[in-house]
């Protein structure tokens, strides 16, 4: 039976690892790489916390850095509406892939 199971992680880590490479490519040609770390490394870590709300995370910090490049002169980037959207996007994407319901 071990040996069954055996090969799954491995699987399992390449498909979930593809999966987030891809996603991140798509966030960093939006948001800038600052703005993907943001998004998607606030989203993984949010994963298994199911407190409601906790979907609003990656959207505040994507929001901060916006902000952070409009004080600072450089270019502004999307709109709010956009960066919620996507951010929902992703959560929904990432739950999907991992065949589970969202917390909220």
């Amino acid at each position: 039976m071990g040996g069954r199971w055996a090969g799954r992680g491995r699987w399992a880590k390449l498909k979930v690892s593809a999966f987030v490479r891809k996603r991140y490519a798509k966030l960093a040609g939006r948001y800038g790489d600052t703005g993907a770390k943001a998004i998607l490394g606030a989203t993984i870590l949010l994963i298994p916390a199911p407190v409601p709300g906790t979907t609003l995370i990656p959207v505040a910090l994507a929001e901060i850095i916006l902000r952070l490049r409009r004080m600072t002169g450089k270019a502004a980037g999307p709109s709010d509406e956009v960066i919620q959207r996507e951010a929902r996007r992703l959560l929904a994407d990432l739950y999907a892939h991992l065949g589970e319901d969202p917390p909220c």
